[in-house]
């Protein structure tokens, strides 16, 4: 895979979406790469555009951090982990959105085999969780 595709993708979409911060790091690292000569010229004019533009993301693209609830941009050069707290990101690889994961432990009298056990379980249900009765179920005309 050739980065100048790649980045050429990341910072026309960045245009696009209004991701104006993330679109000029991938027109800064388009720079740093050798373009074809029938890119440069419109590459050069796409940078040039994105300049006018705001210094930031457009809101509602901005990833937050499931253990903080920090924004990060969505590009760290740095790595895949939150920039306040150091969390790293776990993605969906579908969709490659952030999961909200949770890290738990187990008491340690428990048995590895009692926790895979229990955690196979379904939950058991509460009051507020039963099931709708009968007379609360909506009727078929």
């Amino acid at each position: 895979m050739n980065k100048v595709f790649v980045y050429y993708t990341l910072a026309s979409l960045g245009y696009k979406f209004e991701t104006y911060k993330t679109a000029r790091v991938g027109y800064e690292k388009l720079s740093t790469l050798k373009i074809p000569d029938a890119w440069s010229e419109e590459i050069e004019i796409e940078h040039l555009k994105i300049r006018s533009k705001p210094e930031f993301d457009k809101e509602g693209f901005a990833m937050i951090c499931n253990r903080c609830m920090n924004t990060n941009p969505l590009i760290n050069p740095n790595g895949d982990h939150c920039v306040t707290c150091g969390d790293p990101v776990q993605r969906n690889f579908g969709s490659f959105d952030t999961l909200p994961l949770v890290e738990f432990k187990p008491d340690s009298k428990l048995a590895p085999l009692k926790v895979r056990q229990l955690l196979r379980q379904d939950p058991p249900l509460s009051e507020t969780s039963a099931p709708v009765s009968q007379s609360r179920k909506p009727k078929n005309d």
